[in-house]
C-alpha cells in the first residue's frame, strides 16, 4: 500500500470519529433552530477558526511526516551503501538483516542472506575464532574485534575485520560491521616475506665462509681420488661427490645474490628439457631406489615438448627441479606417480610438477612459498620452495600451486622465454 493511500485512509478514519462525536454532542445541545442570529454567526466564526487551526496542524503534520520519510530514506541509503558491510544475527547465529555492501563483498544476492547461518560464510579454519569473540561479547556486553576469512565462493575467500557488539540488552543477538582487509593482510605478509628473505641472505652470508672451508675439505680429497682410481664404478661415485660439492658451494653464493636482488646480469639462455632429464636421472636413487627398498612404488613420467630456451640460471633451475621432485616424493608416503612436463604458453615456458600424493589444505597452499614455512618439522627447513619462488620472480617469471586434500598437488612455474 502506498504512503498516499495510507494517509487518505487515516484522514477518513479521523473524519468518521469526529462526526460520531459531533452527533453525540448535538443530542444534548440546543437545537440549532433555537439559536439567535448573533449566536449562529459566533458559532460559524468559531467553526471557521477551528477549521483553519486544523488545516494548519494538518500541514505541520504533513511536513513532519515528509521529513521523517526523508530521514528514513537517508538512513536506509546510508545503511545499504555504507563503505562497510553490516549484519544482524540472532541468538542462534542466523542472519536477520544485511546491507548491500556485505552482499557485494560476498558476491551474493542480498535476499539470500536473511535466514543464512553466519558460520556458513566463514572459512572453516576460522570459525572457532569467531565463536570465541562472539562468546566474549555476549559475556561482557563489550565490543570486540577479530579477523577471519569470509567465503566468496567455493574456492575463493578474503580476509575481513569483524566489529562485533551486542544488538540490545538482555538478548543474544549481535550487530556486526565487516571491513575488507585483504589488501592490508597481503601487504603485511609481503613485508614478513621480505624480512625473512633478508634473514636468509644474512644467514647465507654468515655461513658461506665456513661452509666453503668444509667443502674444500671434501672436494680436495675427492679430486685426488678421481686422479688415482681407474675403477669405472668408483670414478662415477667420486664424480658425483665432486659435482654435489660444487653445487652445494654455489648454492649458498646464489642464495646470497638472489635475496639481495643481485646476479641479474648472469641470466642466460637455458634449455629446460635437458635439465629436467638430468635431474630425473641424477635423483633416481632418491625417488626410485630408496622408496622401493621400503616397499613404496614411485614412478616418474616426463612429458617434455621441446620448448624454447628460458631466461634464467641453469644451476638454479637444477635446484628448483630437485626441490620439486623431492617434495613430490615426500608427499606420496604410499607411492604414486610424479609427472614432470614442459610446454610453451605464449611468451612463457611452463614447467609443471604433478603428484598423486596427499595434497595440501588451503592454509598450506597460501604459505607454501614463504621462507621457513614447512610441514616437515623434523627434517624440513622451509627454504627450498621459497628460494625457488624468489629466483623465478627475479627472472621475470611466476609460480603457483593448486591442490586438494587427498587428490595430489600441481606446482606450475612459468619462465620468461629467451629471445636474445
Amino acid at each position: 500500500m502506498s504512503e498516499d493511500r495510507m494517509e487518505s485512509d487515516a484522514l477518513s478514519e479521523l473524519r468518521r470519529r469526529a462526526e460520531e462525536r459531533l452527533q453525540g454532542q448535538l443530542a444534548s445541545d440546543k437545537e440549532l433552530t433555537e439559536l439567535s442570529l448573533e449566536e449562529t454567526r459566533h458559532l460559524v466564526h468559531e467553526l471557521q477558526t477551528h477549521q483553519i487551526e486544523l488545516e494548519m496542524q494538518n500541514e505541520e503534520l504533513r511536513r513532519i511526516q515528509d521529513e521523517l520519510v526523508e530521514a528514513r530514506n537517508r538512513y536506509a541509503d546510508l545503511y545499504d551503501f555504507a563503505p562497510v558491510g553490516y549484519l544482524t544475527i540472532d541468538a542462534k547465529g542466523i542472519v536477520e538483516e544485511a546491507n548491500l555492501t556485505i552482499a557485494e563483498l560476498l558476491n551474493l544476492e542480498r535476499a539470500s542472506l536473511p535466514g543464512c547461518p553466519l558460520s556458513s560464510l566463514i572459512v572453516e579454519e576460522d570459525q572457532d575464532t569467531f565463536y570465541l569473540y562472539r562468546r566474549e561479547v555476549l559475556d561482557t556486553r563489550e565490543r570486540r574485534f577479530c579477523e577471519v576469512r569470509l567465503k566468496m565462493g567455493e574456492e575463493i575467500s578474503f580476509w575481513a575485520r569483524l566489529e562485533i557488539q551486542a544488538a540490545a540488552e538482555n538478548t543474544d543477538g549481535l550487530r556486526i560491521a565487516i571491513s575488507d582487509v585483504d589488501d592490508r593482510r597481503q601487504m603485511e605478509e609481503e613485508l614478513v616475506r621480505s624480512q625473512r628473505l633478508r634473514a636468509v641472505g644474512e644467514l647465507a652470508a654468515g655461513v658461506s665462509h665456513n661452509l666453503n672451508n668444509i667443502l674444500t675439505g671434501v672436494l680436495g680429497p675427492a679430486r685426488m681420488l678421481q686422479r688415482m682410481t681407474d675403477d669405472p664404478k668408483q670414478l662415477r661415485e667420486v664424480e658425483d661427490i665432486i659435482t654435489s660439492g660444487i653445487r652445494a658451494r654455489d648454492l649458498v653464493h646464489r642464495l646470497h645474490l638472489s635475496v639481495h636482488g643481485e646476479g641479474e646480469d648472469v641470466l642466460k639462455s637455458v634449455e629446460i628439457d635437458p635439465v629436467v632429464n638430468e635431474v630425473v636421472q641424477m635423483m633416481r636413487p632418491r625417488w626410485k631406489d630408496e622408496p622401493e627398498s621400503r616397499g613404496i612404488p614411485i614412478e616418474v613420467v616426463t612429458r617434455l615438448e621441446g620448448t624454447h630456451p628460458i631466461r634464467g640460471i641453469e644451476s638454479s633451475l637444477h635446484d628448483i627441479l630437485v626441490n620439486l621432485l623431492l617434495n613430490a616424493v615426500e608427499a606420496m608416503p604410499k607411492g604414486g606417480t610424479i609427472t614432470m612436463g614442459t610446454r610453451a604458453v605464449g611468451d612463457r615456458v611452463e614447467l609443471t610438477c604433478v603428484d598423486t600424493g596427499i595434497g595440501m589444505d588451503e592454509e598450506t597452499q597460501r604459505r607454501v612459498f614463504e621462507p621457513f614455512f614447512t610441514t616437515k618439522m623434523d627434517v624440513g627447513t622451509g627454504l627450498g620452495l621459497s628460494t625457488a619462488h624468489h629466483a623465478v620472480t627475479l627472472w621475470g617469471g611466476d609460480a603457483e600451486v593448486a591442490s586438494s586434500l587427498g587428490e595430489g598437488t600441481v606446482f606450475t612455474f612459468r619462465f620468461p622465454r629467451w629471445d636474445g
